[in-house]
């Protein structure tokens, strides 16, 4: 295939050439090349690497629009030579901007296209020719070492205090990992068997869940904001805990609006009824979105999760309508979750005994 590449483009210049004194002969022999090479070149052009990296990936389309593209102004450029020479023979200028060389400024601009394709896809190769082994060594690597959680924090009040990971184990939260924070800064290192939802804990008082997944993580902790990131699904709970505190917030928000009703001399009838309407519009927003993301996320750690922390507020397990909604759609990876099970199994005795 590449000798038909090299005579395609060993014919090119060939064809240009002749073309300054046979325009009909030129004309033939360089729409054979461009024809020759356009062909070849197309079903040759296979670029390196089409499953690595999703930066590489970008580039690669990139190039092959730009290839695609230079082989186009070849493909024009013999066309406009065409009409030159039908002109040049027939003494008519039928098409008014072939006779003015137009061709020469496709080629021109399709061979630089073609070279910038051939000089970038060569240094993507040794580029990534580079990087397998160490891309090899780091696949390795990571395997072995499991979770890195690396975290910082401004909070004053937990400077030199110890941080701990921490999951349920039956009714018991278990310690799993556990870290100091110094200067502002904390690490858990480890390795779990899956991904699984733990508690970020100072102390004895909680400050946030995190998936805990076998790739390092970023944990930022300050008084306006806790995150973590480093994972999708820990990105899809920072969303939900956004949304989540949102309406919480708004919850929070009606008693003092309530006060500040009243002040301004509203009708406290009105001010109850306006309220309580509101009241239950949020609360139920808030249920639905609770419910409807354990629904969507059933099949990883986020269900169950979210899942527990709807109902560790809980007085003593019982079966409430959106708890009901929930089991009855679950599939059976969901409902045998160690937690999940349980809780279920005690909310049906508690709820059989207040019908009793």
């Amino acid at each position: 295939m590449k000798i038909f590449i090299t005579l395609g483009t060993l014919l090119m210049p060939a064809g240009a050439i002749l073309n300054a004194f046979d325009h009909t002969w030129g004309t033939v022999v360089y729409a054979t090349g461009v024809a020759i090479f356009v062909y070849f070149q197309a079903r040759h052009f296979k670029a390196p690497g089409d499953k690595g990296r999703s930066d590489v990936r970008q580039q690669l389309r990139r190039l092959r629009l730009w290839s695609w593209v230079s082989l186009g102004f070849l493909l024009g450029s013999a066309v406009l030579m065409g009409m030159q020479a039908w002109d040049y023979d027939r003494g008519e200028w039928l098409f008014p901007y072939a006779h003015r060389n137009v061709w020469v400024a496709l080629c021109l601009a399709g061979a630089l296209q073609q070279l910038y394709v051939h000089y970038r896809l060569e240094q993507l190769r040794r580029h990534l020719m580079l990087l397998l082994p160490l891309g090899t060594l780091f696949f390795l690597g990571g395997c072995t070492e499991g979770y890195m959680v690396q975290g910082r924090s401004n909070i004053r009040e937990l400077e030199g205090k110890m941080l701990y990971l921490k999951i349920y184990d039956g009714e018991e939260l278990k310690n799993i990992d556990s870290s100091r924070v110094t200067h502002g800064q904390f690490a858990f290192k480890g390795r779990t068997d899956s991904a699984v939802m733990v508690n970020l804990f100072a102390e004895q008082m909680s400050l946030m869940p995190i998936v805990l997944e076998n790739l390092p993580l970023h944990v930022c902790l300050n008084d306006t904001e806790q995150k973590v990131s480093g994972s999708e699904l820990n990105d899809t709970l920072c969303a939900f805990i956004h949304r989540k505190s949102q309406l919480d917030g708004k919850l929070a928000e009606l008693p003092r609006k309530e006060g500040r009703m009243v002040m301004d001399g509203v009708d406290f009838d009105q001010v109850a009824m306006q309220l309580n309407m509101e009241y239950a519009r949020l609360s139920a927003e808030s249920d639905e979105l609770v419910v409807s993301f354990i629904k969507r996320n059933y099949h990883n750690a986020l269900g169950p999760g979210v899942f527990m922390i709807m109902t560790s507020n809980m007085p003593y397990p019982i079966l409430t309508p959106r708890i009901e909604e929930i089991a009855a759609t679950a599939p059976e990876t969901f409902l045998q979750q160690a937690y999940v099970r349980d809780f279920l199994k005690k909310a049906r005795e508690n709820s059989n005994k207040l019908r009793d």
